[in-house]
């Protein structure tokens, strides 16, 4: 799940890049902005973790057509 700070419209900077590759797709996620704060880096890692999940997913989705 993705935590409500990385959909907020305060929320860090985010870049998104899909790449083609030999052997399938890179997918790149660059987010940043974080404050060297104890909750940024609270936010970082919530919203680490939640990108993680998606991406996973994605790439599950992507190879066995599946849907969840």
């Amino acid at each position: 799940m993705v935590h409500d700070r990385c959909r907020s419209r305060s929320s860090p900077g985010r870049r998104d890049d899909l790449a083609e590759h030999d052997e399938g797709t890179v997918v790149r996620l660059h987010e940043h902005g974080y404050p060297d704060t104890p909750e940024g880096w609270a936010a970082f890692a919530d919203c680490s973790t939640g990108w993680g999940e998606a991406l996973t997913l994605l790439k599950f989705h992507v190879e066995h057509r599946l849907r969840y």
